[in-house]
């Protein structure tokens, strides 16, 4: 009699755990569409599409004054290029921000190459009725701006690149089994959304930002964060244009001595994601560059708003010319 009143508690215990779990999975699958379904619908609500003779390419736009293109970074598109123009510019520009090839709604044509991207940069240009912009790029949009750059200078009125790739440097086999990780990982909006919600931290420390940055962060810095994060879902509408970033490459004669038009590089030093190397590389390489590296901050440069603002802004009145104001 004992044994079966012991059998009957462990089948009533395993029961209620059984209940428990099924429970949680369930609040979870129904939280996670909930949340896939808004990322999904605020993607599409707030970007524009334009037919352009290199195929169709996605924007979105905020603001008045100076017209500033903002090129994206990996994980990105139109949206990230909006939350970081807002970051770094302020109030008084008027942004505009593709998503690249293979990113959200912007297509992958055959020719994906980097001659062609800054080509369709310039044809969305023509069709907002803008000659002249300033291009700032971010991250992974960096061989893109200086493609745009070099081919476009009549349409660049100056170039910044902020924490931004401008040369291409071959992985070693320890970068090669991160980067497999992180595609296991990221390949799946379920599996991204788990790790947004439980493993926050060791995912900022994949994107750049050193726990130094993020054990002092002010609640403005902390909603940036959050917000860099939760704009990339769906990540599965992302995954193409950060594989296609992956495999162009900028070669080794690309030629930065071509690149004639006013350029600031801003990098922090304790960016973890592209080092300080890619920045100095182009300060030195581009002739009219400026640079300005911060200690810390890590690859968003967190806590550098007002710093980055004010730099931007008198790099602005330096260089730019009556004619672009007036667009």
């Amino acid at each position: 009699m004992k044994v079966r009143t012991k059998r009957n508690r462990v089948w009533k215990l395993l029961i209620i755990c059984v209940s428990v779990v099924l429970v949680i999975a369930f609040t979870l699958v129904v939280i996670y569409q909930r949340d896939i379904r808004t990322a999904h619908r605020n993607v599409a609500e707030r970007s524009k599409l334009v037919e352009t003779p290199y195929g169709c390419i996605e924007y979105g736009e905020t603001g008045e004054g100076p017209p500033v293109l903002i090129l994206h970074g990996a994980g990105g598109g139109y949206d990230q290029g909006l939350l970081l123009g807002q970051i770094f510019l302020g109030d008084n520009v008027h942004v505009i921000a593709p998503s690249r090839f293979g990113y959200l709604r912007s297509e992958q044509p055959q020719d994906s190459t980097l001659e062609a991207q800054a080509d369709i940069l310039a044809a969305l240009l023509d069709e907002l009725g803008l000659e002249r912009v300033a291009v700032m790029a971010i991250s992974a949009g960096g061989p893109s701006s200086l493609y745009f750059a070099r081919r476009h200078p009549e349409r660049t009125a100056a170039l910044i690149m902020a924490n931004a790739i401008s040369y291409t440097i071959p992985l070693a086999e320890e970068d090669i089994k991160k980067m497999d990780l992180i595609h296991r990982v990221i390949y799946s909006d379920f599996s991204f959304w788990i790790m947004l919600k439980t493993l926050r931290k060791p995912m900022l420390n994949l994107l750049g930002v050193p726990n130094e940055v993020l054990g002092n962060l002010s609640r403005k810095d902390q909603t940036f964060v959050d917000q860099t994060l939760e704009l990339m879902l769906p990540i599965s509408s992302r995954i193409p244009g950060m594989l296609l970033d992956e495999s162009r490459q900028i070669p080794p004669d690309f030629a930065y001595e071509q690149i004639t038009v006013p350029t600031l590089v801003l990098h922090a030093r304790d960016d973890i994601l592209v080092p300080v190397e890619q920045g100095l590389n182009a300060g030195n390489r581009i002739p009219r560059a400026e640079m300005v590296v911060f200690a810390k901050g890590g690859h968003f440069m967190i806590g550098k708003t007002e710093e980055l603002q004010m730099t931007i802004s008198e790099f602005f009145k330096t260089y730019l010319t009556d004619p672009y104001t007036e667009q």
